[in-house]
């Protein structure tokens, strides 16, 4: 797929390592340990964070995900694939999380907030979920779908 990409060579390179990555079955923490050493520096404060993240079966991935957490504190956690556990998502310190079932065993999508933040479902159906976030200025609307394999 990448030799057929017909764009500059570092653009192709870039592809490369993209799809590398995702293709690969490497362990969050060593991603956090490598986006640490390569994260560029911003002098200007996040007003919003929003970590994105296919689990792949949450029940498997929860120190990984509390991890992230930990560690990064985004303001919004969107998980898809999060399997079984869309029917009682663990508890996340200082997380307050929203989850719907999805039409298959690896399906459904879970949105975690930081407990301080005023949000409440407005729309949901299997493999999505809508929530709307309370924010000093107007409210947002921070969306979760998963699209399951072959739809």
């Amino acid at each position: 797929m990448c030799e057929q990409f017909s764009d500059t060579d570092a653009e192709k390179a870039n592809l490369l390592e993209i799809v590398k990555e995702w293709n690969s079955r490497i362990c969050v923490s060593s991603l956090c340990k490598q986006w640490r050493r390569e994260r560029p520096v911003n002098d200007k404060p996040a007003s919003l964070t929003v970590l994105l993240f296919n689990v792949e079966s949450l029940n498997t991935h929860v120190s990984d995900v509390d991890l992230l957490l930990n560690r990064y504190s985004p303001h919004f956690c969107i998980l898809t694939g999060v399997g079984t556990a869309a029917k009682r998502l663990p508890d996340f310190p200082g997380y307050t999380g929203v989850a719907q079932t999805g039409t298959n065993s690896f399906g459904g999508v879970a949105i975690l907030h930081q407990s301080h933040l005023k949000c409440k479902t407005i729309d949901s159906a299997p493999n999505f979920l809508l929530i709307e976030a309370q924010t000093p200025c107007e409210p947002i609307m921070i969306g979760a779908i998963y699209t399951p394999p072959g739809t």
